[in-house]
């Protein structure tokens, strides 16, 4: 019974490799352009504050990190521009709500840097 056992565990990451499994043990953060699949931020309509997804020139950007479940990190978060500091603080309290779908590199489902504009 005991080498049954053995052979089975011996055989097993060869069987998951034939299946095509792909191992994910990525810490790395990633930037947007490095994606196959890109964290999209899932709307909220309770949030009061909320980002606005390709904004070009925003008056204030943050930016944070997201798991590879596309929940924002909490200790990732600052402000890269700034002209109206109670929208960013009220930001801050916020974005841990905030969700993304979750961002895949090549099947993997890894962490992400997003940059992103925010409004009211």
């Amino acid at each position: 019974m005991r080498v049954l056992v053995v052979l089975g565990i011996a055989f097993y990451p060869r069987t998951l490799a034939a299946q095509g499994a792909v191992a994910c043990a990525d810490s790395t953060v990633h930037f947007e352009y490095q994606m196959t699949t890109a964290a999209r931020w899932r709307p909220d309509t309770a949030a009061t504050v909320h980002p606005i997804p390709g904004e070009r020139s925003p008056a204030n950007l943050v930016q944070f990190v997201v798991d590879s479940n596309g929940v924002p990190e909490p200790r990732t978060f600052r402000a890269l521009r700034t002209t109206d500091s109670s929208l960013v603080a009220e930001a801050r309290r916020a974005f841990i709500g905030w969700r993304y779908s979750a961002p895949r590199l090549d099947g993997c489902h890894v962490r992400q840097v997003v940059q992103t504009a925010i409004e009211r």
